[in-house]
């Protein structure tokens, strides 16, 4: 979260707040971790030489 344009605009004692409540709904909702699913994709090509 400390990425995010939004919570790197708020004060030094706000965002601290926001990721300490943040922390704590983690733990307590999700029993501590929380996994963000990511997907890339990749495309390949070949050369064709002439």
């Amino acid at each position: 979260m400390l990425s995010y344009s939004g919570t790197q605009m708020m004060s030094a004692s706000n965002r601290r707040g926001l990721l300490n409540d943040m922390e704590a709904f983690i733990r307590n909702a999700f029993g501590g971790s929380v996994t963000r699913p990511l997907v890339v994709a990749l495309t390949t090509a070949s050369l064709i030489r002439r």
